[in-house]
Order: structure tokens, then sequence, then C-alpha cells
């Protein structure tokens, strides 16, 4: 929750702190349908949060596709395998030594 601090709405903030001490709270009992509820609770909550960041992100452009991938042509105009280099493309067969003294 730290790392996600400035991201986060304080409504957010507050109802993962209370889901997380929800947990807390169950682990120091013995119901252990109690704290499964509580954990999964906590996992909603942080997927509905991850979910909503998600879409910030995505609409704010800066998404994990962006930002030049291999497949985009370089600044020159060039595309892979256009760099101007003689490149050959070639079939190999990788041969066993021990199949060759037979």
């Amino acid at each position: 929750m730290r790392e996600l601090g400035e991201r986060l709405s304080a409504d957010q903030k507050q109802a993962l702190e209370g889901a997380i001490k929800n947990v807390r709270e169950k682990l120091n009992g013995n119901d252990a349908d109690a704290i499964k509820q509580a954990t999964d609770d906590l996992q909603n909550q942080f997927q509905n949060i991850s979910a909503e960041l998600y879409k910030q992100a995505a609409s704010q452009g800066g998404g994990a596709q962006t930002g030049g991938g291999a497949a985009e042509p370089k600044a020159g105009g060039a595309t892979p395998g256009q760099s101007g280099e003689n490149v050959v493309d070639a079939d190999f067969e990788v041969v066993d030594d021990d199949k060759k003294k037979s």
C-alpha cells in the first residue's frame, strides 16, 4: 500500500486499511472461515483498486504497451532487420559427436 499511496483516493485507502485491519483481527482468532472470508474481502478490495489504477493508467496513455516496442520502426525509418547490415537467414543442424563416430 505504501507504493500505491499517492495514487489512491482517501476512500480507497480507508477501505483497504479497513480490510487489512479486519484480516489481522481475524488472524488472532481460531475461526478458519472468518479468516478466509476476511482474506477474500481483502483480495477483492485490492483487485478493485488495481483495476481502477489500470484504467487510469490506460486513459493517460501510460499503459505497458506504449513506449516503442520492438516491432515499431526506429527513428531513422528502418524497421528491425533493415539496419543496412548484411544479415543472413540460415538453417542449421546440431550434430551429435557420438553419432558421428558410428
